[in-house]
């Protein structure tokens, strides 16, 4: 962890510490289980498809 900074009377720092948290990059929580726990995310209604999948995979997105 950096620490930088300055107090009123002039005094200045700069220093790295050893912290005890750990940042794990592979999410644990997917987009469902995130819809499933969020009466918002619920409420939200969906907008009917124009195209299915197989027209988008075999157009590409050149039809947009």
């Amino acid at each position: 962890m950096q620490k930088y900074g300055h107090s009123t009377t002039g005094d200045r720092w700069d220093a790295t510490e050893q912290s005890g948290t750990h940042y794990n990059p592979i999410p644990h929580f997917t987009f469902q289980m995130a819809l499933d726990h969020s009466p918002r995310l619920q409420a939200v209604p969906q907008r009917p498809r124009e195209d299915s999948e197989e027209d988008l995979l075999a157009g590409g997105l050149s039809n947009f």
